[in-house]
Parts: C-alpha cells; structure tokens; sequence
C-alpha cells in the first residue's frame, strides 16, 4: 500500500506536467498569433490525422524571430500530444469521449469515484482510439490502485494497464503505464501469494477442526462405555446379593 501510494503521488505529478506544458504551448501560439491578426483553424479525423491552418494577417506583419517560435511552439506541442483537446477552449469544441473523460475527471475530483469509474469504462468499451482513448485507460486503472477511491483492485488495474501498454506502447502515457505495471505485477504475485498461504492455513485449521471433532467423539464413546461399565458393575452386584439371599433360604 506504501508503494502504490508513492506510485500514485508521483504520476499525479506527471500528469500534471503533462497537461500544463502543452496548455503553456497553445497559449503562447495563440497569443503570438492573434497579436499579430490572425488565427487557428483545426480539423482531424479519428485514426487519419490532423490539419493546424495558422492564417496572419498581411497588414500586421510578424518578424521571423516570432513565426520560427510559433513553428516550434507548433512542432513541440504536436510533437508531445496527440489528441486535439488541447486546441479546445470550451467542452462543446471537445468530442463525445473526450467530454466524458473530462466529466469522468471532474467527478473523480469531487470525490465520486464510482461515477468516474463508470465513464471511464463507457469511454474505454466505445469505439474511440486515440489520445482519449489511452487517456481513459489511464485514468480508469488510476482509481483501482488511489487508496482514497475505495475501489482498489490491483488485478484489474494491472489489466488496464497492460492493455495500455499494447495498444500505445509509445503514447504519452506508457512511461508512467510501465512504471505502474512493473510495481502492480509484483503487489498482484504478493497478494496471490498470501492467499496460497491464508488457504494453507485454512486448511490447516480445516484439519485441526476434524481432529478436534474426532476427539470428542472418542471421548463420548469413552463416556459411554465407561457408564456401561458402570451399569454391569451394578448389575454384578446385584445378582451376587441375590445369590447371597438364596443361600441363606436354602
């Protein structure tokens, strides 16, 4: 619990920078941009790519100092991300997966996990691909392993994770994915090996319950063959008093 508590703290940060930096990116674009007239226009389709049209205007010129840092500013952030969310300034601009993972975050915050949880996996079962997609994966296997959301399951966290791994072995968020993976997999071999033992020793007790009960059975049959003793012991001398009398008539 200790390690997957450092582990948590650690990608929450990660998760951090990665979504300050590409905001940090757009907003210098944007400003650079629409200081000088001009604008963004983004167009994508799921599994095809991406198109980023930057139009300036002619009547306020820009110098070549600023359009090679929106050039760069463009080729680092598409560089670092592949979901166009980061161009979105209001949920309606977002698709469909990618406002419900953002919904799905905002309930995680506000201490619903079960809610976010449940979006997650709608997210994650739908047919999207993607940066929204991985990101669902992401969070989803997050809430298994945060000891605030009370829904811990290593095993299922490890399986999201793992799935991640397979389908965005170089996304943004397999290097956080791996780390995870590697410390679930050895929590999920220790707990499967404390339950091998707590079934060793439930059968233990298994066996110590059958002998114990065999014990009092022995003992009960000792009881009562000690009260039948007792009763032919009687029975002796009762027909030896009998005899007695019968001598002493004849």
């Amino acid at each position: 619990m200790r390690l997957a508590g450092r582990l948590f703290a650690a990608s929450t940060l990660v998760v951090s920078l990665q979504d300050a930096v590409p905001r940090l990116l757009r907003a210098l674009v944007k400003t650079l941009v629409g200081a000088h007239g001009g604008s963004i226009a983004v167009e994508s389709e799921e599994e095809k790519g991406t198109c980023v049209t930057v139009r300036l205007s002619q009547t306020a010129p820009m110098s070549c100092m600023k359009r090679l840092i929106v050039v760069l500013a463009l080729g680092t952030l598409f560089a670092g991300c592949a979901s166009l969310d980061w161009f979105r300034d209001t949920p309606e601009g977002r698709s469909e997966p990618a406002r419900l993972v953002a919904r799905a975050d905002e309930l995680a915050r506000q201490g619903q996990p079960s809610a976010a949880r449940d979006l997650y996996a709608q997210v994650v079962a739908g047919g999207a691909r993607g940066a929204v997609h991985a990101q669902a994966l992401y969070n989803l296997a997050r809430l298994y392993v945060d000891p605030s959301s009370g829904l811990r399951d290593y095993r299922s966290a490890k399986l999201a994770f793992e799935r991640l791994l397979t389908e965005y072995p170089n996304g943004e968020w397999a290097p956080a994915a791996r780390a995870w993976h590697a410390a679930l997999a050895e929590l999920v071999a220790r707990e499967a090996e404390l339950v091998a033992r707590e079934a060793e020793l439930a059968a233990r007790e298994a066996e110590l319950v059958v002998r114990e009960a065999q014990r009092v059975v022995r003992e009960a049959e000792a009881a009562r063959l000690r009260n039948e003793a007792a009763k032919l012991a009687a029975d002796l001398q009762r027909l030896k008093r009998s005899d007695l009398k019968l001598e002493r008539r004849r």
